[in-house]
């Protein structure tokens, strides 16, 4: 069985890598023929390597997203291939069943899937904060930020809003302290808040309070409960773009953030959910191809794997808006396209059980 198992790894590793290659190209051309002008904009002195500086940040992302697709269409070319040349009817008049074939797709599955979630967790929020940061395309520094530019983040009881993130500190700061049932007690503005040993210290301060009509002035006023230094990146950042640690600190920590608890708690189950449904991608196909190609051959085995895909990522398009608004709770949100997915395989599964 090692035999086949080697062999079915062999086959669908040279087909994936070679669709990859091909769908993620065709992505990152796609994409710099949307956002050329905006690039070459960027870097009149040096166009080419402004070119490559952004299709390079660009890539973890188009990656990320390209490994679903390359995964259903070289499952889906593996497999027909391999019934073409009556390699399956072989291995079936021998004993191995649908799920043995399952089985040996499973570990190389296994192996996109761990790649798929350290790119999706690790080099995605690095390489869209560098973007954002560079302000170039579609990557306009707009999350968690209001209209004037202003980020807003919770810290315990209080709110907070500044400007800026430099190494210096932050700018125009306001913190809004309010008690434990919500109401102000004080209104805390300060030009610049500069790092220092015991947490922040706020500078050019004014602090009002409610029903004292007369402004209090300071030089300086020490801030030990501001935010933690480590999280002011991602305190400006939208939850779809962090990594897995911050996700988790942000999900289970509901005192500190720019964006509601429930979006931070349901982009830690997507991204979890996405390299699960990748494994569940190679399951599905090998029913698919094994109950189209007794009816219609090559064709119409991957004019179905690719109509089911289409309606697993409109699916799951839906439901992400549906969380991302608070009207699904956030594990169902996130884990309800991968159930489906799961589902649906097992059905086909059970429809066609034996090769």
């Amino acid at each position: 069985m090692q035999i086949i198992d080697r062999y079915f790894t062999r086959l669908f590793a040279a087909r994936f890598l070679l669709l990859l290659f091909g769908i993620a190209a065709l992505m990152s051309l796609l994409d710099f023929l949307a956002q050329g002008d905006d690039v070459v904009g960027e870097g009149a002195t040096a166009p080419v390597a402004t070119i490559v500086r952004y299709l390079m940040l660009r890539l973890p992302e188009i990656v990320s997203r390209s490994i679903p697709f390359a995964v259903l269409l070289a499952t889906l070319v593996t497999l027909s291939g391999m019934q073409r040349q009556n390699e399956l009817t072989a291995l079936k008049s021998f004993g191995i069943s649908q799920l043995r074939i399952m089985l040996a797709l499973g570990p190389v599955a296994v192996l996109i899937a761990i790649p798929q979630f350290w790119i999706d967790s690790a080099l995605v929020p690095s390489s869209v904060a560098a973007l954002r940061s560079w302000g170039v395309g579609d990557y306009k520094p707009v999350a968690a930020k209001d209209d004037a530019g202003l980020t807003w983040a919770r810290q315990g009881h209080d709110v907070v809003r500044f400007r800026a993130v430099g190494r210096s500190g932050l700018s125009d700061v306001t913190i809004f302290r309010r008690d434990a049932d919500g109401r102000l007690r004080e209104q805390i503005e300060a030009a610049r808040a500069r790092p220092d040993a015991a947490g922040w210290k706020l500078e050019d301060v004014r602090v009002t309070r409610p029903g004292m009509p007369a402004v209090e002035r300071h030089d300086a006023l020490e801030w030990s409960a501001g935010p933690e230094r480590s999280l002011l990146r991602s305190l400006s950042a939208y939850p779809r773009e962090m990594s897995f640690p911050e996700l988790v600190r942000y999900a289970y920590d509901q005192n500190v953030g720019s964006s509601p608890p429930y979006l931070y708690a349901f982009w830690l189950h997507k991204k979890i959910a996405v390299p699960i449904a990748t494994v569940l991608i190679v399951f599905l196909a090998v029913p698919l191809v094994q109950g189209f190609n007794r009816r219609g051959g090559t064709a119409l085995v991957i004019a179905a794997g690719i109509a089911l895909g289409f309606v697993f990522f409109s699916f799951d398009g839906i439901v992400v808006a549906l969380g991302e608004a608070g009207l699904l709770p956030p594990a169902l949100a996130a884990w309800a396209p991968t159930i489906a997915f799961a589902a649906i395989a097992g059905s086909i599964a059970l429809r066609h059980e034996t090769l």
